[in-house]
């Protein structure tokens, strides 16, 4: 029997190159590159044997030890060899192994028998043998297909059941991939003499090297770290299955950061960040995502005060731009297995929307894994509210400082639960605003407030309810239209609702422009809100048809902790403007006299009321007022 080796040493070039590459480069310890790595390693031992095993059946048949020896190993590495891309197969359609073992097991005893009759050859003749100097095929060669076939067919029968779970990547790369498999056995079939079958599973080698092996995948260019699609890899092998125990490192309050210092301080500063908290977390792997922030991933318990201690303690000190030194805050978001999740999507969403509550600018410095668990509860909350219009309405009044009397009130969106209570926005509209779902938070709540118009309007000597309108509403473009048929149904005057605009919509300022003024059109009346608490300034306020301003809570107390003339001349001035001023978070009745003494024209704050339900402010100014 002649063979043709064309294609081995063209293969070895590939498969060597292929393997040094990986090994010499950066991998997480994922289960589909390991399993990818032995087969690798396996497709290099299948060849070097293939080419061995032809070559004595050549040369040294009669030297039965080596003719034997090295074909007997190349069957068991040919078997192997499928065994270990249909595990990985199985792998990459998602098959739970917790779930299946019994059927893991039957496959893997089924594959152990596969090896134990290959060795059992020169005995027993069922793979090959050896008559008259020439080399023949046993009663059980057969198996080398049957195996394929059969590994094929069950991964294409779970492919089929479990279509809907597997990522859209897999749906097409698996078929693909068999398909080749599909073709080399087929040649080897038709073409025997020729070793050209390996051909094939170095081409699925290198579909799997490119998809799911290149170590550049995981790795972040600008820290040389992780990035965060390894996290995500990592975490889909830890979800429901294993321990694990992360920290997120959040710079915080990236918005003003990226004004103040360059795009190439920031890079420069985050590889550093990234250097420090490796040497720190040596056992752990470190993790940067794109948004800014560091994971620090364990399979085992992170002691974490030690661990934040040494983090603040850094980061009191500078950091290293290009140009700059950067001075950064810190805040941590804490997380581990206890938590109740299903998938990585799912945890990918609750660290999202924890980072992002943390790296906000008057955030909170930290979230463990036990304030996480309310944010989901509390988002589950909002969900079911918004889908059953069960979002409750508080109101708080808002009063003409000149005579104390309550001229009109601003509707605050609340929450309740059995199990939590009553749940203020501080804990639900940031998560509203990151999904979306701020948009239909805002119509329910004008919607809920053009009702209460509608049923106390008689009852109730207030002249207008303010309605918080989100950025995100803004970009709307038939918002307008929307607003407007909400009042013709419930028959209200868009003079009676007053729509308040937070500082962030002057990001947009066209848009913003365009949207008051239409608003303005049909009657609403426009006020921004908390002023002074972002970076809105008077000669901005000057380019839009703005009504009022809102003075923020944070520089009516300032100003009354340390007077100062440049409040008294920023009143002054915005009064000047023609914009009527309301002065929110008043408490004491010092207050309420040091406002209206420099011209605020309305006040409100807990000096008169807290928010309160529709039926408390009703009962409480009903009453007042009859």
């Amino acid at each position: 029997m002649s063979w043709n080796y064309d294609f081995i040493l063209a293969e070895m070039f590939v498969l060597m190159a292929m393997f040094l590459y990986y090994v010499v480069r950066p991998r997480l310890p994922l289960l589909k590159k390991k399993l990818f790595l032995v087969m690798l390693v396996l497709e290099i031992a299948v060849l070097i044997t293939d080419a061995v095993g032809a070559y004595t059946i050549e040369n040294y048949i009669n030297v039965y030890p080596l003719s034997y020896g090295s074909n007997i190993l190349y069957f068991m590495c040919f078997f192997m060899r499928a065994f270990v891309f249909f595990m990985l197969s199985l792998h990459l359609i998602g098959l739970n192994c917790q779930k299946n073992k019994i059927g893991l097991y039957v496959i893997f005893i089924t594959f152990v028998m596969f090896e134990l009759i290959t060795l059992s050859t020169p005995f027993t003749e069922l793979i090959f043998y050896f008559e008259n100097d020439r080399y023949y095929r046993g009663v059980l060669y057969i198996l080398t297909y049957i195996q394929f076939f059969t590994y094929m067919g069950i991964s294409l029968y779970l492919y089929v059941k479990q279509f809907e779970k597997i990522e859209k990547r897999e749906r097409i790369t698996l078929p693909i991939m068999w398909g080749v498999l599909l073709c080399g056995y087929i040649m080897r079939y038709i073409r025997n003499t020729y070793l050209i079958e390996n051909i094939f599973y170095l081409l699925v080698l290198i579909i799997l090297f490119f998809n799911y092996a290149d170590p550049a995948m995981i790795i972040d260019s600008q820290t040389e770290l992780y990035n965060e699609h390894g996290f995500a890899e990592m975490m889909k092998e830890r979800v429901g299955k294993k321990d694990y125990y992360l920290v997120a490192c959040v710079i915080k309050n990236k918005s003003l950061l990226r004004e103040v210092y360059t795009v190439s301080d920031l890079q420069r500063g985050s590889k550093e960040i990234g250097a420090f908290l490796k040497r720190i977390a040596a056992k752990s792997f470190v993790f940067y995502s794109f948004d800014g922030y560091f994971i620090i991933l364990s399979d085992t318990p992170i002691a974490v005060e030690e661990f934040q201690q040494k983090v603040t303690k850094r980061f009191e000190q500078a950091w290293n731009g290009t140009f700059n030194q950067m001075y950064l805050n810190v805040g941590y978001v804490r997380m581990d297995s206890s938590l109740d999740v299903v998938s990585t999507d799912e945890l990918l969403h609750n660290l999202y929307a924890a980072v992002a509550k943390v790296e906000a600018a008057n955030g909170p410095d930290s979230l463990n894994v036990e304030q996480i668990k309310r944010q989901i509860k509390v988002r589950n909350i909002l969900n079911y509210a918004l889908t059953n219009n069960d979002v409750q309405m508080y109101l708080q009044p808002i009063i003409d400082a000149k005579n104390g009397k309550v001229v009109g009130a601003e509707a605050l969106a609340r929450l309740y639960d059995d199990e939590l209570g009553l749940i203020y926005p501080g804990e639900f509209v940031a998560y509203a605003e990151q999904n979306g779902s701020i948009a239909e938070l805002g119509m329910q709540m004008f919607m809920k407030a053009c009702q209460f118009i509608r049923a106390y309007r008689g009852n109730l000597n207030i002249e207008w309810i303010n309605v918080n309108l989100s950025p995100i509403q803004c970009l709307d473009r038939n918002l307008v239209y929307k607003f407007n048929n909400i009042l013709s149904q419930y028959q209200v005057p868009a003079s009676m609702v007053h729509l308040e605009i937070t500082e962030e919509s002057y990001i947009d300022s066209n848009t913003l422009k365009d949207i008051i003024r239409n608003f303005k059109k049909i009657g609403f009346e426009i006020a921004l809100d908390d002023f002074g608490s972002g970076y809105a300034n008077i000669a901005r306020l000057t380019k839009y048809p703005l009504d009022s301003i809102k003075l923020d809570r944070s520089i009516v107390v300032g100003y009354f902790e340390h007077p100062s003339d440049v409040f008294v001349s920023m009143v002054s001035a915005l009064k000047a403007s023609g914009y009527k001023i309301v002065a929110e978070g008043v408490e004491e009745e010092y207050m309420v006299h040091g406002l209206s003494k420099i011209g605020c024209d309305y006040i409100q704050g807990f000096y008169y009321s807290k928010p309160i339900s529709e039926q408390e402010f009703v009962k409480k100014y009903t009453k007042e007022y009859a």
